[in-house]
């Protein structure tokens, strides 16, 4: 019982004959080998991407015989396929599993990171008096994360170069500013903040003579 090991992926024809010690006394027997390959290519990268996260068409090839299957499902446009769309849920690793009958699996991955950036504007849209300036506070996410941002319009804010800034407006009436920020990988974040400022109330009193 001899031991095959093909060194390529291609089939073959394997023949055994039996002679037994009388002369024209033979038979001869044939098997073929069907050879697949023991991997498959996985061509799309580990991705870093902005959220929300888009669909992302994957790149691969294996064998036809192989059946393959990704997990998680969700985001997958047909999980039984070697190269569906995929739409990320979040940070996560996808892993396809190529298979085959009484043949060790064969497995291979790609991660996708959500980067994401959020400028809140913590105060509400706010109707004061005009008096003094009114402070924007702002909390960003992740806070460690490099960024740039931008106030649009400026007008009226104390310093639009600094992301703490303040609103002071002498005039009544209906101010909307829009903070926009963007990380390095571009990934944009927005709020919008809208500050209505009115004018003081005069009192005035009247007084007469009286007589009681």
């Amino acid at each position: 019982n001899p031991i095959v090991t093909p060194g390529v992926v291609v089939d073959s024809e394997y023949y055994v004959t039996v002679s037994a010690p009388v002369p024209a006394c033979s038979t001869t027997d044939s098997f073929l080998l069907h050879v697949l390959p023991d991997d498959f290519n996985l061509h799309s990268p580990d991705t870093v991407i902005c959220f929300p996260p888009g669909t992302f068409q994957i790149s691969a090839d294996g064998d036809t015989e192989f059946t393959y299957r990704w997990t998680p499902t969700i985001g997958v446009s047909n999980p039984d396929i070697i190269n569906p769309a995929i739409t990320p849920f979040g940070t996560g690793t996808y892993l396809i599993t190529a298979s085959y009958p009484h043949c060790p699996d064969m497995v291979h991955s790609i991660r996708y990171t959500v980067e994401k950036v959020f400028g809140d504007i913590v105060t509400s849209d706010t109707s004061f008096c005009i008096s003094l300036p009114v402070q924007i506070p702002v909390i960003v996410t992740p806070a460690d994360s490099p960024y740039t941002f931008s106030w649009s319009p400026t007008d009226g804010l104390v310093d639009s170069s600094m992301i703490q800034t303040a609103f002071f407006m002498p005039q009544p009436g209906v101010y909307k500013y829009f903070l926009t920020l963007r990380n390095q990988l571009g990934c944009v974040g927005t709020d919008s903040v809208i500050y209505r400022p009115q004018p003081p109330i005069h009192i005035g009193v009247v007084s007469k003579e009286a007589t009681i």
